[in-house]
């Protein structure tokens, strides 16, 4: 799903399969940077967290900008039927030069109603019933009601 979401500020996935056991793979683009999650809330930043980035960051970086272009992947993705069903801080990073990209795709669900194409389908998105992270989940998802599950619940 997020292979085929070419957009700024949508991490690009490069290449995608199955490996020599049959599992499924993904590589895409590495991205250095902080998660919007620590910039908005500094002392939640872990040892993983490059403290000298965030506070640069921090001096540098308009929360509302990240956010503008945080909706604007998002409004690419629905205009595409796809809804990434865990939109958190935690999923959006901001890059070295304040470069804004959405992550962790790995829930997104097609709700195009365009029949599936099985030679690019993904486990993970196929994932139905509840799923997601509980404090950032829409109703109809913390209850399990796919067939209610469209661009509202992202938002």
């Amino acid at each position: 799903v997020t292979g085929d979401l070419e957009h700024p500020n949508i991490v690009p996935v490069y290449q995608n399969g199955v490996d020599s056991d049959g599992l499924p793979f993904y590589a895409m683009k590495l991205i250095r940077g902080v998660e919007w999650r620590f910039i908005l809330h500094p002392e939640l930043a872990d040892e993983r967290c490059d403290r000298d980035l965030l506070e640069r960051l921090r001096n540098a970086v308009d929360p509302i900008d990240v956010f503008l272009r945080t909706c604007d992947a998002v409004a690419f993705a629905h205009s595409r039927g796809v809804v990434h069903r865990d939109l958190k801080p935690e999923n959006i990073m901001v890059g070295e030069y304040g470069e804004v990209q959405v992550m962790d795709w790995g829930l997104a669900l097609d709700v195009s109603g365009r029949p599936p194409d099985r030679t690019k389908a993904v486990a993970a998105s196929r994932i139905r019933g509840p799923a997601g992270s509980p404090a950032y989940m829409a109703p109809e998802m913390a209850l399990g009601m796919t067939d209610r599950i469209g661009v509202r619940t992202d938002v």
